[in-house]
């Protein structure tokens, strides 16, 4: 279908493009979509949550996406799923972040996943880049991530 794609995953299985979220990463190229569908809830350092780690995530995949192009992410919403993850994420999370950083979102919503209602809640956003410059990680701090 002309779709050319790669995966980020420490495991190294399938061809993956092995790299360490939680660390600073300068990557060599940009695509036009990046795709976060519960990865970011799992960065942290030494087994527990750590706002640099998270940082290096976001900015990595702020840097491997071209300005113009899409960032989907779809993560555990703020108390759900319990003992998954090290942060969760909220409304205002992506808002805040998005106002700071120059992206524009396309879409922000909560889902059931699995059809979850209980625990399962999800937050989802889609958020088109405009700009190559990412925040500090000062302002990062600012966003409002929350410890699972």
């Amino acid at each position: 279908r002309g779709i050319e794609y790669e995966s980020i995953d420490l495991s190294a299985e399938n061809g993956c493009l092995v790299v360490d979220l939680s660390k600073p990463y300068q990557p060599d190229r940009q695509y036009d979509m990046v795709t976060d569908f519960g990865t970011s809830e799992h960065v942290g350092i030494d087994g527990k949550h750590d706002i640099e780690a998270i940082y290096n995530c976001w900015k990595t995949k702020h840097d491997l996406l071209k300005v113009g192009g899409i960032m989907v992410n779809e993560n555990p919403m703020t108390g759900n799923w319990p003992g998954h993850g090290f942060q969760w994420y909220t409304q205002d999370f992506y808002k805040h972040l998005c106002r700071l950083s120059g992206y524009y979102i396309l879409e922000l919503a909560e889902i059931a996943a699995m059809g979850n209602t209980h625990d399962g809640w999800n937050i989802y956003c889609a958020m088109k880049k405009t700009r190559e410059e990412f925040i500090s990680l000062e302002a990062f701090k600012t966003c409002g991530i929350k410890l699972s």
